[in-house]
């Protein structure tokens, strides 16, 4: 402690080199802190796009009750998964036929590609 009051006296420092290269390190990672708090506090302005249409969602009428019996509600759960169970089927069904589609498309230029190419075969 006197060997501090000393140095603060009469302006000595002795700083040896381990030392100096911990104020550098540690100002480095107040820094580094001080950037990351700032970037945690102002983020920028993210853009999520909303998929689900409005339309779609409709609230459970209520019928002016607080309360709901369960056997309602889960009859309009059931429906709700039966809607739901019939768009993935209409879904899958035009997937396979757009599928076919485009198989029966491939056929069909393949068929005209090869009558062309006989063609300038025949020519040549």
């Amino acid at each position: 402690m006197i060997k501090e009051l000393m140095y603060k006296w009469f302006g000595l420092s002795e700083t040896c080199r381990t030392c100096e290269v911990l104020e550098r390190e540690l100002e480095r990672v107040q820094r580094e802190k001080e950037l990351l708090l700032n970037q945690l506090l102002s983020p920028k302005a993210v853009s999520i796009p909303i998929s689900v249409e409005p339309e779609e969602l409709k609230p459970v009428p209520s019928g002016g009750r607080r309360f709901m019996p369960a056997i309602i509600r889960q009859q309009m759960i059931d429906a709700s998964d039966k809607q739901t169970l019939q768009l993935m089927q209409k879904h899958k069904k035009d997937l396979k036929e757009l599928n076919e589609q485009k198989t029966k498309v491939e056929e069909l230029e393949k068929e005209v590609l090869g009558t062309e190419q006989e063609d300038a075969s025949q020519i040549g």
